[in-house]
């Protein structure tokens, strides 16, 4: 049977409406947590025996969570800085929070911002182990690093129908 092209093409608009009806909607991202860090300088790694996925270490820290996740935040920072302007980047470290404490490892890639390399921004997920904190079992996650004050601030994105 042979279809005329008005007819074939009648017919893919047709196919096209019912897959973009009949798919699930797609939600915006939104911004549910924040995590606000700082290095601490000589301070010792707080998970010593727990090896990287990746890079060599940098720094340790501590923070604040706020939002959908919120607590005392420590971590450990490896990086592996052999690309001038890309450091593949893995965070290691867990949230207090009403005396628990929930393992997350942060897998992102920082680059500069600025001419000077002062600040950086990284991009990538944050997983947190061993039990559901987030919606998800991981999420996007933003943020910046300033060289001058040694902080980051992260925000953790997720679409609406996660949450």
């Amino acid at each position: 049977m042979v279809f005329s092209r008005a007819h074939q093409a009648t017919y893919l608009l047709a196919l096209v409406g019912v897959l973009v009806l009949g798919a699930p909607a797609m939600a915006a991202p939104q911004a549910v947590a924040e995590l606000s860090l700082r290095g601490l300088p000589s301070h010792p790694k707080w998970l010593p025996d727990e090896p990287p996925l990746f890079g060599s270490y940098l720094a340790s820290g501590e923070g604040e969570a706020s939002g959908a996740v919120t607590g005392h935040v420590v971590w450990d920072l490896y990086e592996d800085q052999s690309l001038e302007n890309r450091h593949p980047t893995f965070f290691r470290g867990f949230l207090e929070h009403d005396v628990h404490r929930y393992p997350f490892e942060i897998i992102g890639i920082y680059a500069p911002v600025s001419s000077d390399k002062k600040r950086w921004r990284i991009s990538g997920a944050i997983a947190f182990t061993g039990k559901l904190v987030l919606s998800k079992e991981q999420q996007l996650i933003a943020g910046e690093w300033e060289a001058a004050t040694r902080t980051s601030h992260f925000t953790v994105w997720a679409d609406s129908s996660s949450q």
